[in-house]
């Protein structure tokens, strides 16, 4: 499994979650938003997958 960050979840960001989430070859390991609202929020509901994936939002890059 490749870990893989998604930077951002607007238009581009939230279809790169659903398809992180669709490889089997990705794992999802860190979403980073700008937005204090988004932060703290699981990635499955910012992405629109319609599950949690267990990774939570955060606008921490350190």
């Amino acid at each position: 499994m490749i870990p893989t960050v998604v930077w951002g979840t607007g238009n581009v960001g939230r279809a790169a979650i659903r398809a992180v989430e669709a490889h089997p070859a990705l794992t999802l390991t860190a979403v980073l938003v700008h937005d204090p609202a988004k932060t703290g929020r699981d990635a499955g509901d910012l992405g629109g997958v319609g599950r949690t994936l267990g990774v939570t939002a955060t606008d921490d890059i350190t």
